[in-house]
C-alpha cells in the first residue's frame, strides 16, 4: 500500500567556512558545484522515517546550500533509484518516485528547489503518475500512468507518449527506473531477471554522470582504493581515471583528491552542515560541464 504522505516547505540553511585552500587546488574542481544526498532518519510518530538533505557544496568558497526534504516513511525511493530524483540541471529534485495521493488526484508533482524556497507545482496535464524519475541526461521526467510511459518537459510540463510497458506473465512493474536513462524497467516475480536487463539485486550497476563513474559506498570503504579515513563517504571517478571523494568527520565535509596513493584535501572545509543523525552518504554527484 502505498504510505500517504503530506508536502513541507524545504529549510535551506547556508554554512560558511574560513579553512584554507589544500594542497593541488586547480580551476578543474575549483569554482564548481556538487550536489551530495545524505538520508537522515527522523523517528517519526507511526515508525522510522527518513528525510532527504540535498548540499549543493562549493569547495573553493567553502560554502554549502542544505536543502531539507519532508521526511517519508516506508515505501520511498531506494537504492540507485534515488539519484534519478535530481534533474540533470541540478536545480530540483523530487520528493520521491511515488507520487502522493494529492498529487496524483492533481494530476502534478512537486519540484523541490536545491537553491531553497518553496516547491514548484509541475501540472501533468490529463496523466495521473504513478511512478516518476527526472531523465540523467536531458531536462525531462519520465513518468509511468497503468503502462502508459511518457517523456514530460520538466519546465513545461509538456507530455509525449513514449510508449507502454510489456509486463510478461510473471513478471511485474515495481516503480523501477533504470540508473543511467531514467527509463522504466519490468522484473520478474521467480528470478533477479530485469527487462532491460542487468538491473536486478544481483547485477552489478554502475552510475555513470559526466563522462564518469560513481563511487557508492554504503559501507563506507571504496573498494580497490586506499582508506579515506571518513566516518562517511561518497565519491566519484573522472573521465581521465581521477577519483574524488567527499569525506565526512563528524558534521564536516572536505573534498579529496587521490594522487598515487594519497587522499589530499582538495578545496577549503565545509563546516557544520552534515546532518548529525544521517545514516548514509547517498551520492556525490559532480559539477556539471
Amino acid at each position: 500500500m502505498r504510505i500517504l504522505r503530506a508536502f513541507a516547505a524545504a529549510t535551506v540553511l547556508v554554512a560558511t567556512s574560513a579553512c584554507g585552500v589544500g594542497q593541488g587546488d586547480s580551476a578543474d574542481a575549483l569554482g564548481n558545484t556538487w550536489v551530495l544526498r545524505f538520508d537522515r532518519s527522523t523517528g517519526g510518530a507511526d515508525g522510522e522515517e527518513l528525510a532527504a538533505v540535498y548540499l549543493s557544496a562549493t569547495p573553493d568558497s567553502g560554502k554549502a546550500v542544505s536543502v531539507e526534504m519532508p521526511p517519508l516513511t516506508a515505501g520511498s525511493a531506494s537504492g540507485l533509484t534515488r539519484l534519478l530524483m535530481v534533474d540533470s540541471s541540478h536545480t530540483w529534485a523530487l520528493l520521491d518516485s511515488a507520487p502522493t495521493k494529492a498529487e496524483r488526484e492533481a494530476h502534478q508533482v512537486a519540484l523541490y528547489p536545491l537553491a531553497g524556497g518553496e516547491p514548484q507545482m509541475l501540472k501533468l496535464g490529463p496523466i495521473t503518475p504513478d511512478y516518476l524519475a527526472f531523465a540523467p541526461e536531458d531536462e525531462q521526467l519520465t513518468v509511468v500512468a497503468k503502462r502508459g510511459v511518457w517523456h514530460v518537459d520538466a519546465h513545461s510540463g509538456q507530455a509525449t507518449q513514449a510508449g507502454s510497458l510489456q509486463v510478461k506473465k510473471d513478471w511485474t512493474y515495481a516503480g523501477g527506473f533504470v540508473v543511467n536513462t531514467g527509463e522504466p524497467y519490468t522484473e520478474s516475480l521467480t528470478s533477479f531477471e530485469t527487462d532491460p536487463s542487468g538491473n536486478g539485486a544481483t547485477d552489478t550497476i554502475v552510475p555513470t554522470r559526466n563522462n564518469g563513474s560513481l563511487v557508492i559506498s554504503p559501507t563506507n570503504k571504496l573498494k580497490g582504493l586506499p582508506d579515506p579515513k571518513c566516518d562517511l563517504v561518497s565519491g566519484f571517478k573522472s573521465a581521465d581515471g581521477t577519483n574524488w571523494v567527499w569525506c565526512v568527520t563528524g558534521q564536516d565535509l572536505q573534498l579529496k583528491k587521490l594522487s598515487g596513493s594519497k587522499w589530499s584535501p582538495y578545496g577549503k572545509a565545509i563546516e557544520g552542515v552534515v546532518p548529525k543523525d544521517a545514516v548514509e552518504f547517498v551520492f556525490a554527484l559532480p559539477p556539471l560541464t
